[in-house]
């Protein structure tokens, strides 16, 4: 049998028994390639995070972002906050009403 690959990064699966010497050499490759996903220059593959639901993603760098950032609410209410906490746990919150009328109202609080 041949090699087989995974699904979303095309990582080789050496068969066993059928890549008794050049396995060492594939998995080398494949953990090159994963750990270029992971580049500190940033510049690595593209990489999609889901944080499931109960999860909380913690950054503790800087998050630069150069397209929109879109914040979606799912509960219930008309009103979406956006906060932001200083080290004492003090926030500012911004909130947006979906249903404006042609203005745009924005709510500190």
């Amino acid at each position: 049998m041949a090699d087989t690959f995974t699904t979303n990064l095309n990582l080789t699966k050496p068969e066993v028994g059928a890549s008794t010497n050049t396995w060492g050499t594939k998995i080398n490759l494949d953990l090159d390639t994963v750990d270029g996903i992971f580049s500190a220059a940033g510049n690595g593959t593209s990489v999609g995070l889901n944080v499931g639901s109960g999860k909380t993603l913690n950054v503790t760098g800087t998050a630069d972002f150069t397209t929109d950032v879109n914040i979606k609410y799912p509960g219930s209410g008309n009103a979406k906050k956006l906060k932001f906490f200083d080290d004492n746990g003090y926030h500012i919150s911004l909130s947006v009403y979906t249903d404006l009328s042609e203005s745009s109202d924005f709510l500190l609080t």
